[in-house]
This record gives structure tokens, C-alpha cells and sequence, in this order.
């Protein structure tokens, strides 16, 4: 593939966008390696009887159902890794199928004097903060069986005073 460098003041989510709007599919051409493992399910393809060929030279079991070609099981018809063989190509070709994306993609990030791996931008605002929290709980958790006080144990600190207070005050029956 081609290699680019891109320079931005957008925000990541802004480029992924116009990156998704510029994906374009295409055929599969004799040769090319698959990108993925690409299977037909049974249905009826509505081509003429002559194309049965196509579909025997595959061993994709067929039908002819009401003058047209029926696929009656489950075929894998690309596989990931291997060379797209002229009969695969000619037969994606004539059902109009497009397996192929080419599109771009970011692979390394250079932010701050830092390169970081692409797939940092990809997590979720959600997630971000979900480990933060879980990451702050843990973090509280040690300090407590430590004895420590910082910025996480001082929630915990402020309801273990307040329930030290509760418990005195009913106690004395406040």
C-alpha cells in the first residue's frame, strides 16, 4: 500500500469521519489477494441457466429454481490470504458482489513530541472514563488498607467520618 502523512488541526474523530465517507468498495481482481473470508449464502442469484458453470467450477451446489440459478448451501467463495482465481473473480463480477475496501487508514500518531499507535484514538469516550474510574478505585482501595490519605480515599475518608458521627449520635441517642 501507500504510505501518507497527514497533517491536522482536527480532531481525530472529525478525519476517522472523512476517512469513512472516502471508503470505496470494489471487485475482486484475479490475483489480488483476499482481504477477507467471504461466503455466500443460499439464495436465488437470478442468473440464467447457462451461468451454472461458473458455480460448478467453484463446487458451489446450484439449483435451477423457476429458470434461475439457486445457490442451495452455504459457500465460501474467498479466503483471507490466498490470490483471487479468475473463476472467484468472474463470478463476484457477474452477482455484482464488492468485497474489497481500500480506504485509509492511521496507523501511527504524532502528538506532543509523542508517537503513539492508532489504535489508542479508536477507544471510546466512555471507556476512557470507565477505566479512569476503575483505575481511581483501585488506587483508593490500596491507599486505604495502606493507611494513606490522598485525592481518592478523601470521598471514602469524609463517609467513614460521617458514619463515625452517625454512630456516636445514635449512640448517645441524638
Amino acid at each position: 500500500g501507500y504510505i501518507a502523512v497527514l497533517f491536522t488541526n482536527e480532531s481525530f474523530s472529525e478525519i476517522r469521519e472523512v476517512f469513512e465517507i472516502n471508503k470505496r468498495w470494489a471487485h475482486a481482481k484475479v490475483g489480488d489477494v483476499s482481504q477477507i473470508d467471504l461466503w455466500l449464502e443460499p439464495y436465488n442469484t437470478g442468473m440464467g441457466p447457462s451461468m451454472t458453470e461458473f458455480f460448478q467450477a467453484l463446487e458451489m451446489q446450484t439449483k435451477i429454481e423457476k429458470g434461475t440459478v439457486a445457490l442451495i448451501q452455504r459457500s465460501q467463495i474467498l479466503f483471507e490470504g490466498k490470490k483471487v482465481l479468475p473463476s472467484q473473480a468472474n463470478l463476484l463480477k457477474f452477482l455484482d458482489r464488492k468485497p474489497f475496501a481500500y480506504e485509509m487508514k492511521v496507523l501511527e500518531v504524532y502528538e506532543k513530541g509523542q508517537f503513539y499507535n492508532a489504535d489508542y484514538l479508536y477507544i471510546s469516550e466512555e471507556e476512557k472514563q470507565g477505566q479512569l474510574n476503575q483505575t481511581i478505585g483501585s488506587v483508593a482501595a490500596l491507599s486505604l488498607s495502606m493507611g494513606l490519605i490522598n485525592k481518592a480515599t478523601v470521598p471514602h475518608q469524609i463517609m467513614k467520618g460521617f458514619n463515625s458521627v452517625a454512630s456516636i449520635g445514635l449512640g448517645l441517642g441524638i
